[in-house]
């Protein structure tokens, strides 16, 4: 439950800061090929898809922070290096989870009963181990 509201929190304090510079900078963020609408809620919308896509690191798709001619890159560093910085936290949130989720598992089976055979698990639980015969070779 935790991580939807990291992730909710980290898009609602990243999407003011792309809406204001859509605003401000209109040329720096695509939406659909041109650049981001100055309509309010239209510009918002837009806002938050490319706080999404930067967090989650899907990729850009609709929206994404416009790149070009040095004078444009220079123009837009801000908004360039915001996304990465959005990006660099969705990469180690998600490298969080991998190692908290890992974390449980090695623990779960470190607890677990579990006999096997080479083709199939054979009892899970409490295992005796009186009716059992090993193969001899």
């Amino acid at each position: 439950m935790w991580h939807y509201l990291f992730n909710f929190e980290t898009m609602i304090l990243f999407s003011p800061i792309y809406w204001a510079y859509g605003k401000n900078l209109p040329e720096c963020i695509v939406s659909n090929g041109d650049l981001i609408s100055q309509d309010s809620d239209e510009a918002f919308y837009d806002a938050v898809s490319l706080s999404w896509t930067t967090l989650s690191t899907v990729g850009y798709g609709v929206v994404f922070p416009a790149v070009g001619s040095y004078e444009k890159t220079r123009r837009c560093f801000g908004i360039q290096f915001i996304c990465s910085l959005e990006a660099l936290v969705g990469v180690l949130f998600a490298g969080f989870c991998g190692a908290i989720l890992y974390g449980k598992v090695s623990r779960v089976q470190s607890i677990a009963r579990v006999l096997f055979s080479d083709p199939i698990v054979i009892r899970y639980g409490a295992v005796s181990y009186t009716h059992l015969t090993l193969p001899t070779n």
